[in-house]
């Protein structure tokens, strides 16, 4: 799933970045994909945080800008998710949304 995001309700910057450090201390998954030098889009992944699922990652979330949706990126990142959760013995993966 990709989805457009409104500037104004969804990128509070403070937000962002509290949220960005704690993915970052807790081993989070961030992928950022960049088209012509410019960052355009996100993907976030992780192991599963249900206990009955501790064998399995998530991709649970994909974020594009809408001037770059059909260029092959979300694909690519989505991609990338997988070989990387694979590659930790992380596997099957969900999609949630």
């Amino acid at each position: 799933m990709v989805l457009y995001l409104s500037p104004n309700k969804f990128l509070d910057k403070e937000r962002r970045q509290k949220q960005f450090e704690e993915f970052i201390e807790n081993g989070e998954i961030i992928l950022i994909g960049i088209y012509d030098d410019m960052p355009c889009g996100l993907v976030f992944a992780n192991k599963d945080n249900d206990e009955q699922l501790a064998e399995c990652g998530s991709i649970y979330s994909i974020y594009f800008l809408k001037e770059y949706w059909g260029k092959g990126l979300g694909t690519k990142l989505m991609d990338e998710a997988i070989n990387i959760l694979k590659s930790t013995a992380i596997f099957p993966i969900n999609l949630l949304n």
